[in-house]
Formats: C-alpha cells, sequence, structure tokens
C-alpha cells in the first residue's frame, strides 16, 4: 500500500523509496521478488509491476514493532484489535474499517453491530461449484494450488439448497461482488434425460419437473450474470439431455462469445461411455474434448445396483451414480484452469475464512422455511399440494411451464419435435 501510494506522485518516481516494516518474512520477500506463499507471491507480483511501471528503486528494511510508530495506529484497521466495550451498552467503541476505504480516505460509518462481511477482498479470488454431487471438481482444483470455496449441494447440508431464494440471491450477490473467478454448474438432469420412463408417479414426476425448471431458470440467472461480470462458467450435462433444448437456455447461446466442448467418460477411465457436454466462455476447455475410439465395450446405463452411499448401502439407479466426474478427468480439467487462472486465484483458504463464509451463507438463508415464499407464506395449500410447490422458485417454474413449452426428457423424438416447433413460433 504505501509503495502504491508513492507511485501516485510524479516526483517519487525514478527514484529510491525505503519502507520499514515489522515483518521479517514479508520484507524477505519483497527484497527477494518472490516467495512460496501464493498470496505473498501475488503481492510480490504486483509490487514488482509498480517499481517496473515507476522506475522504483524500492527497499525495505525490518523495525521492531515496539519501534515501528506505524504499528499502534494500523491496528486501528486489523481484525486483530481489541475494541473497547461501552460499560452502558457493550457495543464496541469503534468498527472494522476496510483497508480499501482507508485507502481512498472515504469516511465508514461505524454501526453498533457491523454487519457481517467475509474476509476476502477483491485481491482473492476463488472457485464456485454449484450442483457439485461428489464435490471430486472442487478437490482435484484445490489440489492443483487453487482457492476454492465450500460446493454447494443439497445432499450434504439444507443450507446449501439452491431452490431456497436466499441462497440463490446469496450467490448472485457473491458473483456481482467480485470475489468469484470461475463458476462450475452440474445443473441436474433428472427431468431432462433421455433415460427418463415408464413413469408411474405422476405427481412426483410433475413435482420433478417443477424442480427441473427451477434450477434451469436459476442456471441461466448465473450465466447472465457471469457474462455480465467477465467471470468464467461452465455448465455441464449429457449430450442428450433435453436441457439443452430449453428455451432461456437456448437464448444465451447466441452470444457469440460461448461455445460447446464434447467428450465421452470413457476416454476418462469410465467404464461407461456417457456423452457428456459442457457449455463455457472460454475455449481453454477444449482440450477436455475427447471422444471414444469404439476399440472397447461400455457398460450399459439401465437399471439399479447395489452401491455405499453416504456409508450406507442403497439400491441406486445407474445413471445416477455415472453423474460422478471420474478422477482423471477432475485432474485434466484443473490443469486447464491453471493455465488461464489469475494469479489472485492461487493459495488456499484457511479454515477461519472457510468458516466465515459457511457463517455468511447461514446468515443469508436464516428464515427460510422450505416450502414457502421469502415474501409470503402459504398457511393453507391445497389439499394434495407438496409444500414446496409454494416456494418462489416453483412457484415461478410454474408459471413458465403454463406459459411455455419445456421438453422433458421422457419426450419421443416426435413429441419433443411439435414442442420445439411451438416455442420457435412463440
Amino acid at each position: 500500500m504505501s509503495l502504491r501510494r508513492l507511485c501516485r506522485t510524479v516526483k517519487n518516481l525514478g527514484h529510491t523509496a525505503l519502507t520499514f516494516c515489522d515483518n521479517m518474512g514479508v520484507v524477505l520477500a519483497m527484497e527477494r521478488g518472490r516467495s512460496s506463499s501464493g498470496p505473498l507471491n501475488g503481492l510480490c507480483r504486483r509490487a514488482a509491476a509498480y517499481i517496473v511501471a515507476g522506475g522504483v528503486n524500492w527497499r525495505l528494511r525490518y523495525i521492531r514493532s515496539e519501534a515501528n510508530p506505524a504499528d499502534e495506529p494500523s491496528r486501528r484497521f486489523g481484525e486483530d484489535m481489541v475494541r473497547p466495550r461501552r460499560k452502558d451498552t457493550g457495543d464496541s467503541l469503534d468498527a472494522h474499517i476496510s483497508i480499501h476505504s482507508f485507502e481512498q480516505e472515504h469516511t465508514v460509518s461505524q454501526p453498533s453491530k457491523p454487519a457481517r462481511r467475509l474476509r476476502y477482498t477483491s485481491d482473492e479470488v476463488s472457485f464456485l461449484e454449484l450442483f457439485s454431487g461428489t464435490g471430486r471438481l472442487s478437490n482435484a482444483v484445490r489440489k492443483a494450488g487453487m482457492r476454492v470455496l465450500p460446493d454447494f449441494e443439497i445432499s450434504k447440508d439444507p443450507i446449501y439448497d439452491l431452490l431456497n431464494p436466499k441462497t440463490q440471491d446469496f450467490i448472485i450477490s457473491l458473483l456481482t461482488s467480485g470475489l468469484v473467478w470461475y463458476v462450475h454448474l452440474g445443473t441436474p438432469c433428472t427431468a431432462w434425460s433421455r433415460a427418463r420412463h415408464n413413469i408411474k408417479n405422476f405427481r412426483k414426476a410433475r413435482r420433478k419437473e417443477r424442480q427441473a425448471v427451477a434450477t434451469a431458470l436459476f442456471t441461466c440467472r448465473v450465466i447472465r450474470t457471469c457474462l455480465k461480470k467477465g467471470i468464467l462458467f461452465t455448465l455441464e450435462n449429457p449430450s442428450t439431455s433435453r436441457l439443452w433444448q430449453f428455451g432461456p437456455l437456448l437464448e444465451l447461446v447466441k452470444d457469440k462469445g460461448l461455445c460447446f466442448v464434447h467428450w465421452d467418460m470413457c476416454r476418462y477411465g469410465a467404464q461407461h461411455k456417457k456423452s457428456t457436454t459442457i457449455l463455457t466462455n472460454d475455449r481453454v476447455f477444449g482440450v477436455l474434448g475427447r471422444k471414444c475410439q469404439k476399440d472397447h465395450s461400455h457398460d450399459q446405463l439401465r437399471g439399479s445396483v447395489r452401491a455405499k452411499v453416504s456409508g450406507k448401502w442403497q439400491t441406486v439407479n445407474k445413471t445416477s451414480l455415472a453423474g460422478a466426474y471420474p478422477g482423471e478427468l477432475c485432474q485434466h480439467w484443473a490443469q486447464a484452469l491453471k493455465e488461464v487462472a489469475p494469479f489472485q486465484a492461487f493459495g488456499r483458504i484457511l479454515w477461519r475464512e472457510k468458516n466465515e463464509f459457511l457463517a455468511a451463507v447461514q446468515e443469508a438463508t436464516c428464515g427460510y422455511d422450505r416450502g414457502h415464499s421469502s415474501a409470503s407464506t402459504v398457511c393453507n395449500p391445497k389439499h394434495g399440494d407438496h409444500p414446496e410447490d409454494h416456494s418462489a422458485p416453483i412457484k415461478e417454474a410454474i408459471q413458465f411451464i403454463k406459459h411455455n413449452p419445456v421438453v422433458f426428457g421422457q419426450f419421443t423424438k416426435e413429441q419433443a419435435a411439435e414442442e420445439l416447433r411451438k416455442l420457435r413460433q412463440g
């Protein structure tokens, strides 16, 4: 921050500048010009850019904290400060002031109860996976040395329910804040899958269709936000999924900056073929495109099988097990990301930062009762209705289905062609 301030004055350019620092690790890293720590190495690179651009010979020297006149005032802007309390109310005498506000000389109000905010700044950006399933991709990206936020999958915890309108708003605010550089969406394909047939429980089927449309609408909302904010994104679904024929998504595909990448899972060690497609706004993922060489046999994704799920043996459909990404695919995916990731994306999220993020998610979703709208509560649902049918995203999905043709997975080719014809005419 001191180097940045020096470079703002023209008369300082081309001269030698001396900065005292009471952190020996920082002094040695800056003098050397690099660090094994990802976040600190990013600061070294930024400092090098200012030094080269301004022709500044920047020297750092160590000073003991007790002899550093800037030590005590700087604690006013740090979270390690013990804030005094008022005797009458118990409130803090002052609130945390961000470094950015201090540097820009903005005055910050001092609320008695500061709102919770994340520890991250715009200098630290992270990877975010939505509808993550097993979360293997997040683990691979983390092992590749990049910052990864907790993945969102409802099977992990109800706070990750992406049909919760408050959770949806939290995700959108997270994207608009500039804290995320890449989003991956594994939108569920249950109702969109071509393997969907022999429906017996029609009430349950209609409920799944409403959920599918609700998640698809949220997916389109996320993609629009990514395109607006310049965030890298990928949307994955089977190549035969009817989701690719969803009206709002077809409108987004008209963007010339988007492209499709296709591959077969058997090329990444899976026993089944399962042709897969991603929609993305960066062609770097073209390296994932691998088609089956037809020199081996595949397991058919039909019927059910006994498998261990969450530590318990259960009978599950083979198609649901095939939804997990092979480890080899995740490794190639993470390596492709390293080629385009900004230097701010490298590093790791500390456990305190992770806990703060989870607390922010919990706070954002606080007071939401699954099955009810965030704006109003339905006290007397009709007989036979499912409580979830009255949530805001589901209501939006019901209205969308009522006024727009939607092609689900159980439709035959003739039915799908007729629905698409109506869609184009509408």
